[in-house]
């Protein structure tokens, strides 16, 4: 480079030395008809600075592969320690901006923009299976995850604990309401039955177990305590308890037809008047058959097996009422005439207390 600089000066001192004689000896008519000495010294300036450039240009993209090449290597290196390329910006920032650097290129490469990425380079990051869109492989790891729970329980209705991606599947129900969700995930989710509006799916799912043990037991007296399922059809009629009443309800009217047509009625209003004005009649029937497990059984703890379920319930029914101060004073006075056992713990400490009372007087000893 350096001495193609200096026969560049070479040339133009002689151009230059050149046309100053030319304008003593040649006419200023033939000087006008000829080439000007001025436009060849410029043309030779030129012609030996874009040499001088294009060596430049050639020896800078060299360098800069050099450099590409470089960086490659640490990824392959990194990939071989860690199983993986996903390079996290504080163990490695150089490494990590080279990574951020190759998709940058590779959206204006496939934009048709001026980029540096290049076939080459793209199989080479290809066979490292380098991922060009981070958003991209996010979101298949949570679909993935979504799979595996429906694998595990029949359904993608994800409850709000399992919070990353709970929070990733309200936040695509709410896209798909915007408007903002491709199609393409659109289409992917309902491949897999993705449930959009979570209140319809449980209602359709709350009427398929409603026709499941209408079909076992012939009726739909469900009670509050069957769980779930239980808590879920009282909830529904109640609100249609408020619709029977001209009330504010937030029952669908499709979905009251759909509940009417597998039982749902007036009956429900009365079903509950009828059971809060025999509530007294079978109160005294409970405590008679209290009575007699007692008399039976020297106690009042009356354990929960089918044959004394309803019992069961009963007596552990006065016991929340007396200690949430609503037992009527009527009634406590009866069931502490028959020695009710209101703390069961307690009652069972002092039955094993004295079961070691009698085997100190029979033993000797503890």
């Amino acid at each position: 480079m350096w001495v193609q600089q200096h026969v560049l000066l070479v040339v133009l001192i002689l151009l230059i030395s050149f046309c100053g004689i030319s304008a003593f000896i040649i006419p200023p008519s033939l000087q006008e008809s000829s080439p000007s000495c001025w436009a060849a010294a410029a043309a030779a300036a030129a012609s030996a600075r874009t040499k001088t450039t294009t060596k430049r240009t050639k020896t800078t993209t060299q360098l800069w592969n050099q450099k590409w090449n470089d960086r490659y290597a640490e990824l392959v290196d990194f990939g071989n320690q860690h199983g993986h390329i996903n390079v996290v910006g504080k163990s490695n920032p150089a490494l990590n901006n080279f990574v951020q650097n190759q998709r940058k290129e590779y959206r204006r490469w496939q934009r048709g923009e001026t980029s540096s990425m290049d076939d080459r380079k793209v199989d080479l990051l290809n066979k490292l299976a380098f991922v060009w869109d981070k958003n991209q492989q996010i979101w298949e790891s949570r679909y993935d995850e979504l799979l595996q729970f429906q694998a595990d329980f029949g359904h993608v209705n994800v409850p709000i604990k399992y919070k990353t991606l709970g929070q990733w599947v309200t936040k695509h129900r709410k896209a798909k309401r915007a408007g903002t969700l491709s199609q393409n995930r659109i289409d992917r989710l309902e491949e897999i039955r993705f449930i959009w509006d979570v209140k319809e799916w449980q209602f359709q799912r709350g009427l398929t177990q409603i026709k499941e043990f209408k079909a076992t037991y012939g009726h739909i007296d469900i009670k509050v305590t069957d769980g779930e399922f239980g808590s879920w059809f009282y909830s529904r009629r109640k609100e249609y308890l408020h619709y029977l009443n001209g009330e504010n309800t937030t029952l669908l009217d499709n979905h009251r037809l759909a509940l009417e047509e597998v039982g749902f009625g007036p009956h429900l209003a009365e079903r509950r008047t009828t059971t809060a004005r025999s509530f007294h009649v079978t109160w005294e029937t409970r405590l008679e058959e209290l009575v007699q497990f007692k008399d039976q059984y020297n106690h009042t703890r009356v354990p929960r097996i089918p044959r004394y379920a309803q019992l069961s319930t009963w007596v552990n029914h006065q016991r929340n009422l007396k200690a949430m101060g609503k037992l009527a004073r009527e009634r406590l006075l009866q069931l502490e005439e028959i020695h009710f056992t209101w703390n069961t713990n307690q009652w069972l400490w002092m039955k094993r207390y004295a079961e070691l009372v009698d085997f100190q007087v029979i033993h000797g000893n503890t």
